[in-house]
């Protein structure tokens, strides 16, 4: 096991800009076939991944970056996965190893340089102790700590299947493993997984919790507390989600297809929800600290309308 980790860094100000006008911000979606494959977010950046890179936006002045394999050290432009820990770390999970943000620079992580068992990522999600889990084709679940600038230790985590759909960690403590084949396991961070797919309701009354999503293969993404299940759905319900994300600290829910970006309230979740094509979603997406109070797109464009956008 390799304790000590050799990165390549590459920090922002080694890259070049040139400055975009708010207007012009759909030059960032290179062809019909874009499509957002993940996000989320930290108190100071937005990190939107797609199959053609990475954007990290900072809330802070709206400098917008958009990372390829072309202009950075981004192991590939297709975007398995990202999780922000509650430090600001971000790990961005690829087909060929994960790009980390810790706050510096952009450091690598792959095979090569770490224990990481695969490449390709499939999954991966922070838990309320910064822990990152992660799961590979292969190699299955397996659970990283330690500090990213001296040593990362990974050790795998026993599952009943190593062919892993999602992972997502609950507010309460819980990771939620969903597999291929429609299993959905749950454990306390330390103990062994529990199959709940068809656990009846007495049986995870213990594990309720506040609201979540996780994502399965076969019934679509699923809104739960624990406890029940509820999916979400979009039109047309054909229509494949690409990514999803909740998170009540930031007010915020999304369901992400090939058309584009469905905001959801996340106080009501079932009311409806108000589709935003993918450059209007950059281009509006709050550059503030959010409000408890979930901000109205019109409000969100007021705010950032005077702040420039930058592209690598």
């Amino acid at each position: 096991m390799k304790s000590i980790i050799s990165l390549v860094q590459i920090t922002l100000d080694r890259l070049k800009h040139s400055t975009l006008d708010m207007n012009t911000v759909s030059s960032l979606i290179p062809d019909q076939y874009f499509v957002f494959t993940a996000f989320s977010e930290c108190d100071k950046f937005f990190y939107i991944g797609t199959n053609s890179g990475v954007m990290q936006k900072n809330k802070q002045n709206g400098r917008l970056i958009f990372l390829t394999q072309e202009n950075s050290t981004l192991p590939d432009d297709h975007i398995t996965g990202i999780t922000c820990t509650r430090k600001g770390f971000a790990y961005i999970g690829t087909k060929k190893g994960l790009l980390l943000w810790d706050n510096n620079a952009f450091l690598v992580l792959n095979c090569e340089n770490s224990n990481i068992p695969d490449h390709d990522i499939k999954a991966i999600a922070a838990d309320m102790d910064d822990n990152v889990w992660l799961s590979t084709p292969g190699a299955g679940l397996f659970k990283m700590t330690g500090n990213t600038k001296k040593s990362i230790r990974i050790v795998h985590v026993q599952t009943n299947d190593k062919k892993i759909y999602s992972v997502t960690a609950d507010p309460k403590g819980f990771i939620w493993v969903v597999f291929q084949n429609g299993v959905i396991e749950y454990f306390k961070i330390g103990n062994s997984p529990t199959d709940c797919s068809d656990q009846p309701r007495e049986n995870t009354e213990s594990n309720k919790t506040d609201n979540f999503l996780i994502h399965t293969n076969q019934r679509g993404t699923l809104l739960t507390d624990g406890n029940t299940f509820k999916e979400i759905l979009l039109e047309p319900v054909s229509q494949k989600i690409t990514c999803s994300y909740f998170n009540p600290k930031y007010s915020r829910m999304i369901l992400c297809n090939a058309w584009g970006v469905n905001v959801f309230s996340i106080h009501d979740p079932f009311s409806g929800y108000k589709h935003i094509p993918y450059s209007e979603f950059i281009r509006s997406i709050s550059c503030r600290y959010p409000d408890k109070k979930i901000t109205s797109l019109v409000n969100q464009i007021k705010e950032c309308e005077n702040v420039q956008l930058t592209k690598s």
